[in-house]
């Protein structure tokens, strides 16, 4: 078995003059001809040599010259390179030998495994999908350098800057090769400084708060937001600009976003330039409707803008949203609403008129569901306010995949629109990427008062596919058990209403501190229902049993403060109450 070191780039300074020089590389040690005086003679026949796997009729096929022609040397080079541009071969040579073309050729091996040897940081399965050379592929040079750049940028992405990979072949019989990737991680790079440039209205620590960047400091290991990551750093040009946006000024820009290594090389300065113009308020606040059945005034109270505030480009999104589903909830599905911006420099306000007029009429033909292999369709189609049949409507989409995101049971959901059996209809396909709902956790400790304590708990988010939540949980120590059930059935009979309830139960032996053990167990039940699209209320109702047990002699006041007034003789067995609790009333978003 030998081992073949492959020398390319092996780190982001990949050099341009090697760059340069790889098509004359990949052309290896090919015989250009240098066959006697063949140029006015007559190819009568082709014949392949050294060839394994690919057949000769392949080879001829991409060949630039063919029997009965007249033989040339032009054609030949192309034919050269033609084979070398299938990435099938590592050597080609062609020879005249009399009237007959010899084209001989050394084919790639084929890859019988890929590995990766010191990947810690980065696990092996996003190795394996971000790399072209795959088991039963072809190899060749310019595949492998490319897949060692697509290696680097991988790390390049975690902010490991000083990264180095080194590919390498093993050799085995019939042609084949094993294809090892040894990677040299290093560290990872840091931001060591953010500055910003332009910014008046705003200080460096207000703009620090917005953007996903954060500089290195004592709790890096709690968050990899301190790792410079070239992708994080056109996020946080689109953040500045629209905290901007939302606070007035109107014409803001990011002009430029830099990050160099300081001089040490040890961390990144990052440096993002900002223009941000002048501070405009809203001007007059308009509807202008062109549908005689969508009244103008209908809709003022939707607005969320108003003439003299400082002008806010979320508050425009956000009205356009609010009002295209109130005209749909009054029958409308193709009302369409545009807002329009006149902006008065002179004044530095920006008028707004959202204009209502009637969109194109399409239907949902059909929705498809996809990439759930736990979760069942019902509960993703509960999600959604449309269904097979209703008006197409882009922002009720919108919103339905943003209640799917909110389930915590999708790692991503894509909605796609395709077109229908005809012009007026519409495909969607949901495609979405499940993730663990399951939850296993342990907890220990130590207590003055109880000795070693722990717990441990078990959680379900999506039980058995049907979005519900469960939890068991156990805890306790020398002197303390306890247990607590709780499950939530998000839609209660197919309706927008929660429900769910909560059990426990708990026994503590006070005996040394009171002279007695206690006992208690309960539960509740709860119901919820929405008020607003994001403002729930909640109602519960409770029941709960206390009981006091194995009273020792003089724990009357212990016991009166455990159980209240109902005892008044410490020679009491026991003590038992139970209680109700509730109704009670809870908002939350």
């Amino acid at each position: 078995m030998h081992i073949i070191r492959i020398i390319l780039a092996s780190s982001l300074r990949v050099s341009l003059a090697l760059a340069a020089l790889a098509p004359v590389a990949a052309m290896g040690d090919a015989a250009w001809l240098s066959g006697p005086a063949f140029a006015q003679g007559v190819v009568k026949s082709i014949e392949v040599v050294g060839n394994r796997r690919v057949e000769p009729e392949t080879v001829r096929s991409y060949l630039q010259i063919s029997p009965g022609q007249t033989y040339s040397a032009a054609k030949v080079d192309a034919s050269i390179k033609s084979l070398f541009a299938t990435g099938l071969f590592a050597d080609v040579k062609i020879d005249p030998q009399g009237s007959t073309l010899v084209v001989t050729v050394k084919e790639n091996p084929v890859i019988n495994q890929v590995a990766f040897e010191g990947n810690s940081e980065v696990d092996t399965p996003t190795l394996t999908a971000e790399v072209q050379l795959k088991p039963r592929s072809v190899f060749t040079r310019a595949r492998a350098q490319g897949d060692v750049q697509r290696i680097l940028d991988v790390y390049r992405r975690q902010g490991r800057f000083a990264a180095a990979v080194e590919p390498k072949i093993i050799e085995l019989e019939q042609d084949r090769i094993n294809l090892v990737f040894e990677i040299t991680e290093g560290g990872a790079t840091k931001v060591k400084g953010i500055n910003f440039v332009g910014n008046r209205a705003f200080s460096d620590g207000q703009l620090r708060d917005i953007i996903s960047t954060t500089q290195t400091g004592w709790f890096d290991f709690l968050k990899g937001t301190s790792i410079y990551d070239p992708d994080r750093m056109s996020l946080d040009r689109e953040l500045i600009r629209q905290y901007y946006l939302k606070n007035g000024y109107a014409d803001a820009t990011v002009t430029a976003g830099n990050a160099e290594l300081d001089p040490d090389g040890t961390g990144f300065i990052i440096t993002f330039a900002v223009e941000e113009g002048e501070l405009y308020n809203f001007g007059a606040v308009n509807i202008e409707s062109s549908l005689a059945e969508v009244p103008a005034e209908a809709y003022t109270g939707e607005l969320l803008t108003a003439a003299g505030d400082v002008y806010n480009a979320s508050l425009i999104d956000k009205t356009t949203e609010k009002l295209t589903l109130a005209i749909a909830e009054k029958g409308y599905a193709f009302a369409r609403v545009r807002p329009r911006a006149v902006p008065d420099v002179s004044s530095h306000t920006i008028g707004i008129t959202y204009v209502v007029d009637e969109g194109p009429r399409i239907y949902i033909e059909r929705i498809n569901i996809v990439g759930n292999e736990r979760t069942k369709d019902h509960v993703i189609r509960r999600e959604f306010r449309l269904a097979e049949g209703d008006a197409y409507n882009p922002l009720m989409v919108d919103r339905a995949k943003k209640r799917l995101m909110g389930l915590g049971i999708f790692k991503a959901a894509e909605v796609k629109r395709r077109p229908g059996s005809s012009p007026d209809r519409v495909v969607l396909d949901v495609e979405l990427t499940e993730q663990s709902t399951g939850e296993l956790s342990f907890g220990a400790g130590f207590s003055t008062n109880e000795g070693v304590i722990g717990d441990v708990s078990i959680t379900e988010r999506n039980l058995l596919g049907n979005g519900q939540f469960l939890r068991l949980k156990l805890a306790g120590s020398f002197e303390r058990m306890q247990i607590d059930l709780s499950f939530t059935e998000p839609r209660f009979l197919d309706r927008n209403l929660s429900a769910g309830f909560d059990l426990y139960h708990k026994e503590v032996d006070q005996t040394k501190q009171s002279g007695f053990k206690q006992r208690k167990s309960g539960g509740q039940v709860r119901l919820g229902f929405p008020l607003a699209e994001n403002l729930w209320m909640q109602t519960h109702y409770g029941l709960s049993r206390d009981e006091i047990y194995d009273v020792s002699p003089g724990a009357s006041l212990a016991i009166k403060e455990a159980c209240g007034d109902t005892v008044l003789n410490a020679a009491a067995a026991n003590c038992v109450r139970t209680k109700p609790t509730g109704p009670h009333w809870l908002a939350r978003r």
